[in-house]
């Protein structure tokens, strides 16, 4: 998907990379195997040509930055950004002759982040490339990046890289291809920003240059005209919308459909990143062979970049049956469009919002309170609280405890670097210990440093920091310590039900702890989320009433209402243009068996049967539920919807 960062040497036409100087003949070789695009070739003679170069610190180096590139290209991702770091930290900087390979690290380790939809520490990455960068490929190559990440991190900044490309490719032979990915990720921008018209008009300009709306369709082409149909949709011209996607083969498969994946579920609302019921986005990605989600990254989001990334970061746990993918060409599994939702089935509160209460309350008993400052856009913010963190560093020195409300703030905003973030919560941690704190106040700084390890969020890395912390006398005498860490540790596992099982299980029977308490409700709810997931409704059902709340979930009634009727019809212009799909539809029912707050979750393809799924439900009848208190009968059904020409 990142279209961008293989084009610095290619991007304009005619321009190729500079010629680097020979150092040995497995250099050379090495050398030469970079331009066949066989990573594994490529890897073995970096690994070789390391090995007879160990001596010479420079050689070293710069077979770590090429090695990257091939590592990048097998997906070993951490090894890549290893290989990297370790690379540049050696290279020399006075050498003129590296600077390319110093910036084609730098993009590397922008592509990795943004891989991993750590889009502040890409954007980091493509703001360091782009100032090295010299030919008018190079530049155009970062500021790809820039626009893509500051899209969803720092909108105006956005529009200023936009400003800059366009600018280069008036003056320099600019390739088509490479000209329509330009258009494409300013048709993006504007549809973030509000503006579906105008991204309406530079989406269509980028199908333009790719060719036009013709039948024969690449994997551009389908994201370039999938920008025109949202847009075009979001303008209210549902025929333009259907023109363009019936021309990106979505919906229209050759032979056979498209069946939903075994576990195509939507993140709960609420939570770490304060879903809302009204947030929706569109996110594109790719399934494996095996049937696993190979990458996914956010396309439209009304809510935020914050959103826009946390359901991208969900689809990554979708699965499909390897023997349902048989049937389906590959080019249909890639550059997929889905619209999203949250369900409000077990909408929760977040846990880090309590534990960072405690946290507050500890510093507000030690006189310590977070420094006031103006709202605005995130980055805006971050930018005031680093200023801030200077301030309080320089009038208190580098352990003071009056700097850790705005370590802290830093380590949770949305727009900072992974890195960055890890780095301020363990420093926290750090002053925190220095100052006696200890069991719940600790735990925000604690768990989150280690939910930013590594280049992506790893379960496993977070899973052995909670084992190191419950095992630490800091923590495991207190059972609100032990339930938050265990809790953390099944967030980082987002919603693979065989690892986070016994972490939950932990947390909700965690001796000591009240039936009261916040964190006790929210393990209870959880697990009761998880066994409705895997089919157990009368576990489910016992473990929301262990929470201690009123249930009226569907999923926990001992005989949900059976359905009597269904209403809807196929929508007429879906059949015209040969589309087919697939939904799924959360809504309530009420005692009388009568629907209400019908709501699309997941959608396949994006917003084509939305409105005819939704009125598919809304006029179906289900049976009476007897409610004591005549109120809703069942909540939070949820229930897939398809669309399947002549079935």
């Amino acid at each position: 998907m990142l279209k961008w960062l293989a084009l610095a040497g290619v991007i304009v036409a005619g321009q190729g990379l500079a010629q680097q100087p020979t150092v040995q003949q497995l250099f050379d070789a090495a050398t030469a195997l970079d331009a066949t695009g066989k990573p594994a070739e490529r890897l073995a003679a970096w690994e070789g040509f390391e090995q007879r170069a160990h001596n010479n610190k420079r050689s070293v180096a710069l077979a770590r930055l090429r090695k990257s590139r091939a590592l990048l290209a097998l997906g070993r991702r951490d090894e890549a950004m290893e290989q990297v770091k370790l690379g540049l930290a050696d290279l020399p900087t006075g050498d003129p002759t590296l600077r390319e390979d110093r910036m084609f690290g730098l993009l590397a380790l922008g592509a990795i982040a943004q891989t991993a939809l750590d889009y502040p520490a890409a954007l980091k990455q493509y703001q360091l490339a782009y100032r090295l960068a010299e030919t008018d490929g190079e530049k155009l190559s970062a500021l790809f990046g820039l626009i893509k990440t500051q899209t969803y991190i720092d909108p105006p900044a956005a529009a200023r890289a936009v400003a800059d490309a366009e600018e280069i490719a008036r003056k320099a032979k600019v390739a088509p291809d490479s000209l329509a990915e330009l258009r494409r990720l300013d048709a993006e921008r504007l549809l973030n920003a509000g503006e579906s018209k105008a991204a309406q008009v530079k989406a269509m300009e980028a199908v333009k240059l790719l060719g036009g709306l013709t039948s024969r369709t690449k994997l551009n082409d389908v994201s370039a005209r999938s920008d025109v149909a949202i847009a075009a949709l979001l303008s209210d011209q549902a025929d333009l919308a259907r023109q363009y996607l019936a021309m990106t083969g979505a919906g229209r498969m050759p032979q056979g459909t498209f069946a939903s994946g075994v576990n195509v579920m939507p993140p709960d609302c609420g939570g770490e990143d304060n879903l809302k019921p009204g947030d929706v986005a569109v996110v594109e990605f790719s399934i494996a062979d095996d049937g696993t989600v190979i990458e996914s990254e956010p396309v439209y989001a009304a809510g935020g970049g914050r959103v826009a990334l946390e359901f991208a970061r969900a689809v990554r746990h979708w699965y499909w049956k390897p023997d349902d993918l048989k049937k389906i060409p590959a080019f249909y599994r890639y550059n997929m469009r889905i619209e999203m939702r949250c369900s409000t089935g077990f909408e929760r509160p977040s846990i880090f919002d309590y534990i960072d209460a405690a946290l507050g309350r500890w510093l507000r008993d030690k006189g310590v309170e977070p420094p006031p400052f103006e709202g605005g856009a995130d980055a805006v913010v971050l930018a005031r609280l680093r200023e801030q963190l200077k301030s309080a560093e320089a009038a208190g020195g580098p352990n003071a405890l009056r700097l850790v409300p705005i370590l802290m703030q830093i380590a949770w905003s949305p727009v900072a670097p992974r890195e960055e973030r890890q780095v301020d919560a363990t420093r926290a941690d750090t002053i925190l210990a220095a100052n006696g704190a200890a069991g719940l106040p600790r735990v925000a700084a604690r768990m989150q440093a280690a939910l930013n390890l590594g280049a992506e969020s790893d379960a496993r890395k977070v899973a052995s920091e909670v084992d190191k912390a419950l095992a630490d006398p800091a923590y495991s005498g207190d059972a609100e310590s032990r339930a938050a860490l265990k809790l953390v540790a099944a967030y980082g596992w987002h919603g693979k039900i065989g690892p986070l099982r016994p972490w939950i299980e932990g947390a909700a029977n965690e001796p000591g702890l009240p039936a009261g308490n916040p964190l006790h409700a929210a393990a209870w709810m959880q697990l009761a989320s998880l066994e409705q997931r895997t089919g157990n409704i009368e576990a489910a059902r016992a473990a929301f009433l262990r929470s201690g709340l009123e249930p009226s979930q569907c999923a926990l009634i001992d005989q949900p209402p059976k359905r009597l009727s269904a209403g809807g019809t196929f929508p007429l212009e879906a059949m015209q243009w040969g589309f087919e799909g697939w939904t799924r539809i959360q809504f309530d029912i009420d005692k009388d068996g009568k629907v209400h707050d019908e709501r699309v979750v997941v959608a396949y393809p994006a917003f084509v049967f939305s409105q005819a799924a939704a009125k598919t439900i809304a006029g179906a009848r289900y049976s009476k539920t007897f409610r004591p208190d005549g109120g809703v009968g069942c909540g939070g059904v949820m229930e897939g919807v398809r669309f399947t020409r002549g079935h």
